[in-house]
């Protein structure tokens, strides 16, 4: 009955890739439950005059070098009864990560690709991938941000080795009326999600709660580390990783500052969450990177409307007196608005770093230059692109279109 159902289903994928003039083939690395390495496919489409993405099957690896990922790549093709010969002339680009071996010029499966199957096929590096690169440059960049980052590594780590700290977290947490949350690691392979959630997790306030008054993750973590620092029967590392966190922790420049890095990765996880939508055309993806841009640069200069540096400064400024308290807690420092030279300077540099990152990852997709490359051309298909003028409108985009016949010549004459 399986092999059936799956003989059905084979047939079904042949029609519908025999039926689509033109395809995109979506490749990357997989290992099947045994470890071993493999490489998935996937083929985009349109259907209906929608983009659809098609699971074609997963193929063992015989060499894990360009041509034995394109070997892969004709293997699961061809167990779907859909030959070489028949994908390779319809095919009109090629997405996969940055990894030499899948984008090399001269070597990489995109080279051989575009040898057999024609020089129009473009390459195009996984938009998400290409966004988690482009971020990272921020810990390696910017010192504060990766202050943020190892503290919060620290904090995961300690709780994480050692469940009697754990538990004695849980307890205090229990003990002031906090229903506590497991500390987030940061390391992984996708760094923005990891960042994101454990900034989340880290500065989480209940609903209903005062900012100032009220305890939470924050103060709770923080209040323990001054216990695990000051008891002789913790050993002198965790000692030491205890006051180091409390240390920072207890200044408004953190506090404030990790409220900020949550807004922005707010931003940062959106767009790459819409980078990975099934749906997603090329003109949606050049629209939300310009948006996100723009608002990236907005934060240097005010907060994120509703976001949580917002609602920290809006705690802070209500507080009567010189001290600044946040969760029961009162920290030290006055390092509470974006004007403050310290926070300031930090702000900007995050923002300045990420938009220049982004700018140079995505190229033509988010800049306003001259058109470069052919997949610049595909500018004149975004409405967004469009001059207001109507006199300029009579010959916009007519060098983009004789571009893109010139270079899809092959494809649209066979």
């Amino acid at each position: 009955m399986i092999g059936q159902i799956a003989d059905t289903m084979k047939k079904n994928l042949a029609l519908r890739l025999s039926a689509a003039p033109y395809l995109t083939v979506l490749i990357d690395g997989d290992s099947d439950i045994s470890n071993i390495e493999c490489e998935i496919v996937y083929v985009r489409l349109l259907e209906n005059g929608k983009p659809t993405n098609i699971l074609v099957g997963q193929q063992t690896l015989e060499h894990s070098h360009a041509l034995g990922v394109l070997n892969a790549t004709k293997a699961a093709f061809d167990a779907v009864d859909c030959p070489g010969n028949e994908w390779m002339k319809n095919c009109v680009a090629f997405g996969a990560d940055g990894a030499s071996d899948n984008m090399g010029i001269r070597n990489g499966v995109i080279a051989h690709l575009q040898s057999e199957a024609g020089s129009h096929v473009i390459p195009i590096h996984c938009m998400p991938h290409r966004l988690e690169l482009a971020i990272l440059n921020l810990q390696k960049k910017e010192a504060k941000v990766a202050v943020v980052y190892d503290l919060l590594h620290l904090i995961w780590n300690t709780y994480h080795m050692s469940g009697k700290l754990k538990r004695e977290l849980y307890a205090l947490g229990e003990l002031l009326g906090v229903n506590m949350c497991s500390p987030s690691g940061v390391k992984g392979t996708r760094w923005i999600p990891h960042i994101h959630r454990a900034l989340k997790v880290f500065l989480r306030h209940g609903p209903g709660k005062d900012l100032a008054s009220d305890h939470d993750q924050y103060s709770v973590v923080l209040q323990h580390m001054e216990q695990v620092a000051a008891s002789q029967s913790n050993s002198a590392e965790v000692q030491g990783r205890a006051k180091k966190i409390k240390k920072e922790m207890e200044t408004t420049l953190f506090c404030v500052f990790s409220h900020f890095l949550c807004d922005l990765f707010e931003e940062l996880a959106t767009l790459s969450l819409t980078l990975q939508r099934n749906d997603l055309i090329l003109p949606q993806a050049t629209t939300i990177l310009k948006t996100t841009v723009t608002s990236l640069e907005a934060l240097k200069t005010k907060t994120k409307p509703g976001g949580l540096l917002e609602k920290i400064q809006t705690a802070f400024a209500q507080q009567q007196g010189d001290e600044m308290r946040f969760q029961g807690m009162t920290l030290k420092g006055d390092v509470i608005s974006l004007t403050h030279p310290q926070l300031n300077s930090h702000v900007e540099a995050v923002v300045n770093i990420s938009v220049d990152a982004i700018k140079a990852r995505f190229g033509g997709l988010v800049k306003d230059d001259a058109i470069h490359t052919t997949l610049d051309c595909f500018r004149v298909l975004n409405p967004d692109t469009w001059p207001e003028e109507p006199a300029n409108l009579l010959t916009f985009g007519d060098d983009s279109v004789e571009e893109l016949l010139r270079h899809f010549e092959k494809p649209l004459t066979g």
